[in-house]
């Protein structure tokens, strides 16, 4: 029953003798002198007290008075001053709870007062540390650091500091269970104390000295010397020394099921005036709450233990944050909130786990078992156990030291068998329970791994059905897009075979209308002019020569009609479908269709292309349009033919799915066979620049003749005819 109220109080409470409360008279002193004196040291040490004055007070004098004594200390390279200040910002900022922060003044304070072979101010330093660790659980870095203070003045007459570095450490080895060495260091704080006459640092040593007792359940010599400290502290009148008392008083009782007197020392502690510390009020909430906790009133447990936690979290004490939040699990779990309970041990456990002492977590461990298990999660509850166990068993050596050193005064060999025994019958429960939960575990797991294995073949068939069905979709989906490609470019064709048509036909008429208007006409002037020279052919002999020449002149009219007919006729057919016109017109049908959008931009196209030339790049170009269609999946598509001297320039981008053209099987990609083919036969050149997600660019590059003049042009069908 002890050993579980254990867990609940607070961490003993420990003094650091000669604490000097802020002092009215000191501080308007200073400020009278602050008015009078220089830019010099003087005024640097004259700040550096007020900064060590105003170190409880809730606001930032202290860093603002430190960090004016530092930056004048640093004008005048005055060393001293220096260590001074940052020993005044280790006390502010631990004060205000930035407890990382602190440990760096401190550590400059350190190493600033040993350069300066003051090792009375170093091991000042030292001793800060030691508290500041111990408070954050690190005890051995604390342990550390107090041995190194004592290393310092070991050899030094420094009575002051060596007694408070050994009241300091004696409380350290009592927490970590060194309970001979804890008492050594009692015994040497106390006879240097009463060699100086010291009575406060008496007082301190007293209440380690009382804290060690009751961690040995001497609790009856454990009273004797929180009361001797009680009225020192009381004539000393420091409200956070004698609440000190008070709570050490109230833990005393509480271990011996005392707990309405143990209450009523709590409640002392909490009534006392003046600047009470948070991290004191803290310790009185909590303990507070573990009294009402054990009156089973977990409503005013919980309420207690949350204001504890408030005041914790104020000061970043991540240990005690910890065991607060343990209490609080400890209070969900009694009202039954087991949900709040596991989130209140595991945010426990995530800060015990990064702290050196695991006297706690066992036990934290083992309810966390037992809530897993109420929640019904066995496998978590009993994983949580046996960590429980394996924890336990590693403080059982701490645990029996103590009991060791206890046994100096009483029964060693009485109560150590009886602990055994208990160990060993909670030893055979346990195996009983954990032999039940196994077997437990082992029948869900198998359970488990039955239904499991239905789960996944039946995922596993309706993938293969869902697979199935999408490649179904996915190939009709296909099919379709091929359809309405095909009917397009067929509808393409249609239309261009019908212009052609229609346009063969205008071009008959147009010819049999000339050929009746003009070369008919022609010919019958012709026919005249002939029967008139056949009548009077006699009669007009001289004449006749005349007529004759016109006649010659109206044939070579006639000629050159023919030729220019001719001329229009084949003109007249590449202008109605040239390769512009045609493109153009597959632009519409596109664009009609609105499955893509086509834009088509051409340049140099003042004079025609030869016939077979320019139906050569429209078919390139068709095929191109047609392999966009058919696997890009693109929405825009741009076409330009540009035609520059020498050169005929085709370049055709789409914002398409793109692809890896050094993939494309030569046997099967037949449309990009084709379009090679074609422009190979152009004597030209063609890339393809693309990839996966980037869209596709195709480009080709076809050798031009230099285009011909019109009076080349005219040269050329003069030989023709």
């Amino acid at each position: 029953m002890k050993n579980h109220l254990l867990l609940c109080l607070v961490i003993q409470i420990s003094s650091l003798a000669m604490l000097t409360g802020q002092s009215k008279y000191v501080v308007d002193s200073l400020n009278q002198q602050l008015t009078i004196l220089g830019q010099d040291t003087l005024r640097v040490d004259a700040w550096n007290e007020l900064a060590y004055q105003y170190r409880r007070h809730p606001s930032d004098s202290a860093v603002f008075f430190a960090r004016k004594a530092l930056a004048l200390a640093e004008n005048l390279s005055y060393d001293k001053g220096k260590a001074d200040g940052y020993m005044r910002m280790g006390l502010a900022t631990k004060y205000q709870g930035k407890l990382s922060e602190s440990k760096g003044w401190y550590l400059k304070a350190f190493h600033g007062r040993r350069d300066l072979q003051d090792f009375q101010g170093a091991a000042s330093a030292c001793n800060n540390l030691g508290n500041l660790q111990k408070a954050q659980n690190w005890l051995d870095s604390a342990q550390y650091y107090f041995k190194e203070g004592l290393a310092l003045v070991e050899d030094q007459q420094l009575a002051k500091i060596k007694a408070t570095l050994h009241n300091n450490l004696g409380n350290l080895e009592r927490q970590l269970g060194n309970y001979e060495e804890a008492a050594t260091n009692f015994d040497q704080s106390s006879k240097i104390s009463e060699a100086l006459g010291d009575k406060f640092r008496m007082a301190a040593t007293q209440l380690n000295l009382g804290t060690m007792y009751q961690s040995l359940q001497n609790y009856e010599q454990a009273n004797l010397c929180y009361q001797r400290s009680l009225v020192i502290y009381q004539e000393k009148d420091d409200p956070n020394d004698i609440v000190k008392c008070y709570i050490n008083i109230g833990n005393n009782y509480y271990l011996q099921s005392e707990f309405d007197q143990a209450l009523n020392y709590y409640e002392k502690a909490l009534r006392s005036k003046g600047n009470i510390h948070a991290s004191i009020l803290a310790e009185i909430h909590n303990n507070i709450g573990s009294f009402y906790k054990v009156k089973k009133d977990f409503g005013l447990a919980k309420e207690h233990y949350q204001t504890s936690l408030k005041h914790f979290q104020s000061q970043s004490n991540d240990a005690r944050i910890a065991f607060i939040l343990y209490n609080l699990g400890t209070v969900n779990q009694g009202l039954e909130l087991l949900k709040d309970a596991e989130n209140a041990y595991l945010k426990s456990l995530r800060i015990l786990d990064t702290l050196p002492d695991p006297s706690l977590k066992w036990g934290l461990l083992l309810n966390l078992s037992e809530i897993y298990a109420g929640l019904g999660k066995y496998t978590v509850a009993y994983q949580y156990r046996n960590r429980s166990n394996v924890l336990r068993d590693s403080l059982n050596e701490n645990y029996r030291s103590a009991m060791n050193y206890k046994f100096n005064f009483e029964e060693a060999e009485k109560r150590n068998a009886l602990l055994q025994r208990e160990y060993a019958i909670k030893e055979a429960e346990n195996q009983k329970k954990s032999k039940r939960l196994i077997s437990v575990i082992l029948i869900f797991a198998l359970g488990l791994a039955i239904g499991l294995g239905f789960f996944y073949y039946y995922q596993q068939r309706q993938k293969t059905r869902i697979a199935e069905k999408n490649q179904q979709i996915t190939s009709q989906q296909k099919q379709l897009v091929q359809n309405e490609i095909d009917e397009l470019l067929a509808t393409q064709e249609i239309r261009a075979a019908h212009a052609r048509i229609e346009g063969q036909d205008t071009e008959r008429k147009r010819i049999a209308q000339d050929l009746h208007d003009r070369l008919g006409s022609m010919l019958s002037t012709i026919k005249l002019y002939f029967d008139e020279t056949d009548s009077k052919i006699e009669a007009l002999k001289e004449s006749n020569v005349q007529s004759t020449q016109k006649v010659a002149e109206l044939i070579d009219e006639a000629c050159t009609e023919v030729r220019r007919i001719a001329h229009n006729m084949q003109s007249g057919i590449l202008t109605r479908f040239g390769l512009v016109a045609e493109l153009k017109s597959l632009t519409r049908t596109l664009n009609d269709s609105k499955k893509i959008k086509v834009e088509l931009n051409t340049f140099g196209f003042q004079e025609r292309l030869n016939n077979s030339i320019e139906i050569s790049i429209y078919r390139i170009i068709q095929e191109l349009i047609s392999n966009v269609l058919k696997h890009a999946n693109a929405t825009n598509l741009s076409i330009q033919i540009n035609r520059f001297d020498d050169i005929l320039n085709i370049l055709i981008e789409d914002d398409g799915q793109g692809f890896n053209p050094e993939s494309i099987d030569p046997d099967q990609g037949m449309g990009l066979k084709n379009v090679r083919t074609r422009v190979a036969g152009l004597n030209g050149t063609f890339s393809i620049d693309s990839g996966k997600g980037n869209g596709t660019t195709t480009s080709i590059d076809i050798p031009m003749p230099a285009p011909l003049t019109s009076s080349s042009q005219d040269q050329l069908n003069n030989n023709k005819l």
